[in-house]
């Protein structure tokens, strides 16, 4: 089915603006060049919301939980429904507990910017939060909005940079890094909490997607080759090196031990206060979290081809390599019967961040001991993790611009088409799926789409 798109909702409209901060969205911006009354009001907002050097703590931000809600699979299940963060839960098992969708529809979508990169997050109250940027080139255009269900704008921040992470959601804040190299807290309702920056740039936030321990401590990686750790109002607490850049977000296992993979081939596991509990080295870079499932195995893709399942201890269970010229971009997602997800993109020349083509592609089911339950071909990768609900059914996008739904046996229910040719159109990020079952999904035109049961 083609997506029938409507018209977007004037932003300006449902914006409320307050003090200094301007109309449409609320400015993250921390120096302006233009007009000296802009950069004087650039400094009263830097000095109301602590833009100094490596960190501000105008308030707290209160810890984000208690005990976690286990289903009966053993997995996490927020009490209130919500998908927090990217994969769901710091587990990144990226399993909800939601109705699948039988004859799919688009309820809403909306023109949020140029391109949409990384998936939403849903709180408690149903509002979405998704990221969209303008030109990477310019410092403007790029933004975090929050959305009603019903698709209308409560709020939007603007940031001087591309936000190409999805956004965490803790008990009193909405937190999120920037491509400038910030990382930005903001309220409920929009407002600046706090931002930190890195006294070095080349430690700068870029593609990691936040995750938050139960203690409120909260982990990302950096352009720079580490993963910092900040306390809950923004203060650094501890930096681990690596050698090479660090893209993909952290998981956080149920005993605190934070894991995640480097471009530098490496997959890390590290105490709550940033020592090395284990390490180990695969042939390729790891672009995307791992999925911890919940006897504590670790799975993980790497630019060498394979997918990885480790013990929590480190030891390698098995490895298995996912097909000819073929590596997996995207994080796994769990099945409740122990299956495992994924998707597969080409290897990327040398030199160049995009796959090459190949023949076909495959988004892949693995049993929990590594053996192949079935696969389903694609003509274009699949660089989108996958999402999957109560019943099994498992949601991905495609870089073919189509949604696809596909039952735990592989076969396919249903698919809907959200752009017109690929590339332009592409979904490169994740589904988020609230517990009415609705599926958030934005695009590489920067919609961003509602797709819920058709009436």
């Amino acid at each position: 089915m083609r997506a029938e798109l409507n018209e977007p909702n004037d932003m300006t409209a449902s914006c409320r603006c307050q003090g200094a901060i301007p109309c449409p969205g609320r400015s993250l911006s921390r120096t302006s060049r233009s007009l000296g009354v802009l950069a004087a009001l650039v400094v009263l907002v830097c000095l109301a919301v602590g833009c100094g050097e490596s960190e501000s703590t105008p308030s707290p931000t209160s810890p984000a939980a208690s005990e976690p809600n286990i289903d009966k699979a053993g997995l996490i299940q927020p009490e209130d429904g919500s998908w927090r963060t990217s994969g769901h839960d710091s587990l990144h098992t990226s399993n909800v507990e939601a109705p699948a969708i039988d004859s799919p529809a688009i309820k809403w979508s909306k023109k949020l910017g140029e391109r949409i990169l990384a998936g939403a997050s849903i709180g408690e109250d149903g509002t979405i939060y998704v990221a969209a940027e303008g030109n990477r080139f310019e410092t403007s255009g790029h933004g975090l909005f929050a959305l009603t269900p019903s698709g209308d704008v409560k709020w939007s921040v603007e940031a001087p940079a591309p936000i190409r992470t999805t956004p965490l959601i803790s008990a009193d804040s909405v937190l999120f890094g920037s491509y400038d190299g910030a990382f930005h807290a903001v309220s409920p309702d929009g407002q600046p909490l706090w931002q930190y920056d890195p006294e070095d740039l080349s430690h700068r936030v870029s593609l990691s997607s936040p995750a938050m321990a139960r203690d409120g401590t909260i982990y990302f990686g950096d352009h720079g080759g580490a993963l910092q750790a900040l306390s809950s109002n923004g203060a650094r607490a501890w930096s681990f090196p690596t050698d090479d850049y660090v893209r993909a977000a952290p998981s956080i296992g149920r005993d605190g031990t934070v894991y995640v993979g480097s471009n530098d081939g490496t997959f890390y596991a590290l105490n709550p206060d940033g020592s090395l509990k284990w390490s180990f080295e695969t042939g390729g870079r790891i672009d995307s979290p791992a999925a911890i499932a919940p006897d504590g195995a670790v799975y993980f893709g790497s630019g060498d081809g394979k997918l990885y399942a480790l013990t929590s201890d480190g030891a390698e269970n098995w490895s298995v390599a996912v097909g000819k010229g073929l590596i997996v971009f995207a994080s796994p997602a769990l099945a409740r019967d122990g299956g495992i997800y994924v998707g597969t993109t080409g290897t990327a020349p040398l030199g160049s961040s995009q796959p090459q083509q190949v023949a076909s592609y495959s988004f892949i089911a693995f049993d929990p001991n590594g053996d192949r339950k079935w696969e389903f071909p694609l003509s274009q990768w699949i660089r989108s993790s996958p999402a999957v609900v109560s019943d099994g059914t498992v949601y991905f996008g495609g870089w073919d611009g189509v949604l696809y739904a596909l039952s735990p046996e592989g076969e396919l229910r249903w698919e809907t088409i959200l752009g017109d040719a690929p590339v332009e159109q592409a979904i490169e990020a994740s589904p988020a799926v609230a517990s009415d079952g609705t599926i958030y999904v934005g695009t590489w035109d920067g919609r961003f789409f509602a797709i819920g049961e058709s009436d």
